[in-house]
């Protein structure tokens, strides 16, 4: 396999692109390369002639492509390449489109607009090859848990069919509808599973006392996950701190070392680091299938109503530091693209939860115990931030409060 694939998309470089055709790279049911943009033009599309925009035809033609790898395993899709006269055809060449890095953020968008339901997670990229910005355009997209998708612009369906894409039949519709449905109910099997583990730890915890706490869930929903060993730092746990901004002031979000998951051992299929005293539970966890868990819990004193709070910081500190896990373990793995569903509970042994605000505001009483955030769906890391966004809105929604309508967390670089 060329390197290409084994790298993701945000880091590849022009010596990968020319790798392909060092290697005389065939196409296959996870790659096609395209030398120009489809035209019936004999002098080709508009784009390459200035338009702002590309013409119908090159359009359907891509979304076509792109629609056919999502309905089947995934794939890549990259256009600037001159194709052997071969069967299967082999990369054979480099042919930089104009504007590449334009063209890429265009496809992004077209594919937003023109494919029924809207992909979970489409990534484009631009490898600059020439000084006017020329250069080739690399589309991968995963294979899709809302499948079957249709090109809105002439109601098609598409599927991958080893080197080509080509139209589904109805039964292959109805089949493929019927397959993502068993795949979207186990996957909530095991989302129900991580829930039920988490009530019985705390009703265990703390010999039955009083305690309220959180776990955020990540697993796969895109793909096939599977890590041989996940017991080296390749896969440990970030516990960074952040810098955010509330309502245009400045705070930090930090990860606090007191509580923090230290002590580190096996478990069956998976690495568990943790923290266990009389007050805190904490842990988090990764296990050969992609499925990435933290947790956290704590004792409260009844005669003191400030102990029995959640604390945003806390929840947006380990939101954060699980997402960037779920980077750093989709890089080292190298499944760099599969999407991954993310479940937030916050519950407690009895009673009202109760949120505070920032830097020890007034606390809100949160009625539903457990609250289950809506799962959210986890692509790129361009996401995160908007991740963050959604939660903090459904934190205070379920509070009965205006959230922070100016709220924003950034995301250091990976360690």
């Amino acid at each position: 396999m060329s390197v290409i694939f084994k790298k993701a998309l945000e880091d590849l470089q022009p010596q990968d692109i020319e790798a392909l055709v060092t290697e005389d790279y065939p196409e296959g049911t996870y790659v096609e390369f395209k030398q120009e943009l489809p035209s019936r033009n004999p002098s080709g599309d508009s784009w390459l002639t200035g338009s702002p925009n590309i013409g119908d035809y090159a359009r359907n033609q891509i979304l076509e492509e792109i629609v056919a790898f999502a309905n089947a395993q995934g794939g890549y899709l990259i256009l600037g390449i001159e194709e052997s006269k071969t069967k299967p055809p082999k990369a054979a060449g480099i042919k930089p489109l104009p504007r590449c890095a334009e063209l890429a953020e265009k496809l992004r968008l077209q594919a937003r607009d023109c494919i029924s339901p809207m992909l979970p997670l489409l990534n484009t990229k631009e490898i600059v090859f020439e000084e006017d910005g020329s250069g080739v355009v690399v589309c991968y997209v995963a294979q899709s848990r809302l499948a079957p998708h249709r090109l809105e612009q002439n109601a098609h369906c598409y599927i991958r069919r080893n080197d080509r894409s080509e139209k589904m039949t109805m039964r292959e519709i109805q089949d493929l509808t019927i397959s993502r449905y068993q795949t979207s109910a186990q996957i909530d099997t095991k989302f129900v599973e991580r829930h039920h583990k988490f009530k019985r730890l705390m009703l265990s915890a703390f010999d039955q006392q009083e305690c309220y706490g959180f776990r955020i869930t990540l697993i796969p929903i895109s793909g096939n996950v599977w890590i041989d060993r996940v017991h080296d730092d390749r896969f440990s746990p970030i516990q960074v701190d952040f810098s955010a901004f509330v309502e245009t002031q400045s705070i930090n979000i930090n990860w606090y070392d007191f509580f923090a998951p230290s002590n580190h051992r096996p478990i069956l299929r998976g690495s568990r680091y943790y923290h266990h005293d009389q007050n805190i539970i904490t842990s988090q966890e990764i296990y050969s299938d992609g499925v990435i868990e933290y947790v956290f819990l704590t004792r409260f004193d009844l005669k003191d109503d400030s102990s029995n709070r959640f604390r945003p910081e806390y929840i947006f500190s380990w939101v954060g530091n699980a997402l960037l896990t779920l980077e750093k373990v989709r890089k080292n793995s190298g499944f760099f693209n599969v999407e991954y569903g993310l479940e937030l509970e916050l519950s407690k042994i009895s009673g009202e939860l109760q949120i505070g605000r920032f830097r020890y505001g007034r606390a809100r009483v949160i009625e539903e115990n457990p609250l289950m955030i809506p799962r959210i769906s986890v692509g790129s890391r361009d996401e995160f931030p908007t991740i963050m966004q959604i939660i903090n809105r459904d934190l205070w929604d379920s509070a009965g409060v205006a959230g922070y309508s100016d709220f924003r967390i950034e995301f250091p670089d990976l360690p």
